[in-house]
């Protein structure tokens, strides 16, 4: 793995590059739980059976707080906690929703966000669900 320094206005952060993410996240002192996107899931499950993995939708119009309220219930099912590491994987909406989700559930825990390609990233960190549109 290569690692990357990332310096913009709200703060640092290092960014690990390469391949076998599964095999970095299994050295992890706490065993993350995965919020993954549900085409990375079909491809590349099997690398990932060893966690306990939450599937999200794939696409825009999924960003949405039902979304988050059906992951809140997938993370309370499996006891996630204040000390629980949170990782999204995938496209834009796994990442975005895994960041709006852990930074909301039992205090804050910490989050990492792992786009499937440099393509899918955004380096500002952004996250979130959009509201249903006002009636």
């Amino acid at each position: 793995m290569r690692q990357i320094g990332l310096t913009t206005n709200s703060g640092k952060t290092d960014i690990a590059v390469g391949e076998r993410l599964s095999e970095g996240l299994a050295r992890l002192e706490t065993t993350p739980v995965l919020l993954i996107d549900e085409n990375v899931l079909r491809r590349h499950g099997d690398h990932f059976n060893k966690f306990q993995c939450i599937s999200v939708p794939s696409g825009e119009r999924y960003k949405t707080l039902g979304t988050v309220e059906n992951i809140y219930r997938e993370l309370v099912r499996l006891e996630a906690d204040r000390s629980s590491l949170i990782v999204g994987i995938g496209g834009g909406l796994a990442t975005d929703v895994a960041g709006f989700s852990a930074r909301r559930i039992a205090g804050a825990p910490a989050v990492s966000s792992l786009p499937e390609s440099s393509a899918a990233s955004d380096a500002r960190g952004k996250c979130g669900a959009d509201p249903a549109p006002a009636e």
